[in-house]
């Protein structure tokens, strides 16, 4: 008879492969930038790697201080990334791939895109008795 499932030779366990990338390290001055402007907009002191929400601050005060960093230049960047990204260290590397991500240029319109309104305005002036 053949050998019970649980009696047959298992392989061995490999050992998994060692990490050779290093996670990516975020900007040690984005970072104390950060801190900074968080301290500024709430009143309150946050570490590197402390939650916004453990250092004390409200949704209400994350969506203010989302609307200061937007001001500062950080116009990619969406209120729920603070919640995503919830310490400034997190925030650092989201701002990091962010502005690696944006394009080298503003987007060229669409080639048909002014064509279309175009005839959008034509059909709704039509409608109106307008033509």
């Amino acid at each position: 008879t053949p050998p019970h499932m649980s009696q047959r030779r298992r392989p061995p366990l490999r050992p998994p492969p060692p990490a050779t990338a290093q996670p990516p390290a975020a900007d040690a001055a984005l970072v104390d930038t950060l801190r900074a402007q968080f301290q500024s907009a709430t009143e309150l002191p946050i570490a590197a790697r402390q939650s916004f929400f453990e250092a004390g601050a409200s949704s209400l005060q994350l969506v203010q201080w989302h609307i200061q960093l937007r001001q500062a230049g950080h116009d990619r960047l969406a209120v729920t990334d603070l919640f995503a990204h919830a310490t400034p260290y997190a925030l650092a590397l989201h701002l990091d791939g962010l502005a690696s991500a944006a394009p080298a240029t503003a987007p060229l319109p669409e080639p048909g895109r002014q064509t279309l309104l175009e005839q959008r305005k034509a059909r709704a002036q039509r409608r109106r008795g307008d033509a």
